[in-house]
């Protein structure tokens, strides 16, 4: 799913009282799959320091931050 606000919601992107009912909805869409990416990246970055911290190998750590980095960028858009 992209990450880029489709332009109907660019002009209640921050205006709480937006009177443009689908751009509302469209922006909270959006916050909500930001989120979603956010948690991801930070439970990422826990589990990498987690699996460090225990003797993974370099090499392992890089191939799960390789298959991380992929799915981020299926998130996010070109």
């Amino acid at each position: 799913m992209p990450l880029t606000p489709p332009p109907a919601a660019a002009s209640c992107w921050k205006a709480p009282r937006c009177d443009d009912r689908e751009a509302r909805e469209a922006a909270r869409a959006f916050n909500l799959a930001a989120e979603g990416v956010t948690d991801f990246v930070s439970t990422t970055i826990s589990g990498l320091s987690a699996k460090a911290r225990v003797g993974h190998s370099l090499e392992q750590l890089l191939a799960t931050a390789r298959l991380a980095g992929m799915a981020i960028a299926r998130a996010l858009p070109a």
